[in-house]
């Protein structure tokens, strides 16, 4: 393979089928791979769920707060309902965020820090 402008050159023919003969041959550029950018991080966001539990809208009122910041963004989400660490972190999951931490500091609330992905 050859190289052009740091790209890598490959030589193609196209041939009609059953012709004899190239249509004519043209240069493909393989650039490589390219994972996608990351947006920066450029903020952090509370969300203090009080006493909020699943049954009482918890996971409604997540969803609308992770989606009112932008992608990148970290939440910080604050609850005291026992069941949002079982509940919380999947749900997050399922909707395309990322996890970052979870943490129960021993005094009944629950730390959930969680990227906006999409």
């Amino acid at each position: 393979m050859a190289e052009r402008d740091g790209l890598g050159v490959r030589q193609s023919q196209a041939t009609e089928a059953g012709a004899q003969q190239p249509l004519g041959s043209f240069d493909l550029l393989c650039s490589g791979f390219h994972s996608l950018r990351k947006p920066a991080r450029s903020g952090v966001h509370a969300f203090d769920a009080g006493t909020l539990g699943c049954a009482d809208g918890l996971a409604g009122e997540f969803r609308k707060q992770i989606g009112a910041i932008p992608v990148g963004d970290v939440l910080l989400v604050t609850a005291r309902d026992p069941a949002a660490r079982e509940d919380l972190p999947p749900l997050a999951r399922m909707m395309g965020h990322t996890v970052r931490s979870v943490e129960t500091p021993g005094d009944g609330r629950l730390l959930m820090t969680v990227e906006r992905g999409r």
